[in-house]
């Protein structure tokens, strides 16, 4: 029995709204053309990962298990809705690419970057996904002190904003006020840090939130992330005075 993942790693959340699932399911009960599913063929013969189509995949089974509604406001009705179910998916199987590797996720990347709208760390999750900055940022994100902080809504989450706020955090850490974007850039791109250096960024970068929790409890800093960003690096000045101290 053949099975399919629909959550690769290098995938993004489940962000789409529900004005675009709507729109979807209006385009295949009219009988409208939809781009092709990408899915990769594993090692394992029977299982898949889907590539590209996970957004779409999530919309049509939710909407045949009754979870969404369609443009006209109603539920999935096989009586009804006859032309839902017999509408012909275009889907393409990459075969003999190495599971994990640079030519999946560089597909990946490519048809999200040159294609749909995805943003810069749904971009940046998909091209360095498994490097020792962007497992430290992931790692980061999860972790209970900086869920904590409540920083950002669920919707921002879910486009991961947050991982792309500590990788401009983790980037202040380490090389100080720069211009952000492009210094986050270059640092992604350095091969030259390593797991070790990413497990001392963490206990650093952890070190530093947990005073910024304390501060939390007195002044809610999710108010302002410019503010958390300027008190992470105040914090980050005293430390190193006290060091020299």
């Amino acid at each position: 029995m053949r099975s399919q993942s629909i959550s690769a790693p290098y995938q993004r959340n489940d962000i789409w709204t529900t004005a675009a699932k709507k729109r979807l399911l209006d385009t295949h009960t009219s009988a409208l053309t939809s781009p092709a599913f990408f899915l990769h063929e594993t090692s394992e013969g029977d299982k898949y990962d889907m590539v590209d189509g996970q957004q779409r995949t999530r919309t049509i089974v939710g909407y045949l298990k009754g979870l969404l509604k369609d443009e006209r406001n109603s539920k999935y009705d096989a009586d009804a809705d006859p032309n839902f179910v017999s509408y012909k998916l275009a889907v393409i199987i990459i075969h003999g690419a190495p599971e994990g590797g640079t030519t999946i996720r560089d597909f990946y990347f490519r048809v999200n970057k040159y294609g749909m709208k995805v943003n810069r760390p749904e971009q940046i999750r998909a091209q360095f996904l498994n490097t020792p900055l962007q497992k430290l940022v992931e790692s980061i994100a999860r972790s209970e002190s900086w869920i904590e902080l409540q920083l950002f809504t669920q919707a921002k989450t879910d486009r991961l904003a947050d991982e792309d706020f500590i990788s401009e955090l983790l980037t202040l850490q380490k090389f100080g006020i720069t211009d952000k974007k492009i210094q986050v850039d270059n640092f992604y791109k350095d091969e030259s840090f390593t797991e070790e250096d990413a497990k001392a960024s963490k206990v650093e970068f952890n070190d530093i939130v947990d005073r910024i929790k304390t501060l939390n409890d007195h002044v809610p800093l999710g108010r302002t992330l410019q503010a958390t960003q300027r008190l992470l690096h105040a914090i980050q000045l005293h430390q190193d005075d006290n060091a020299a101290a």
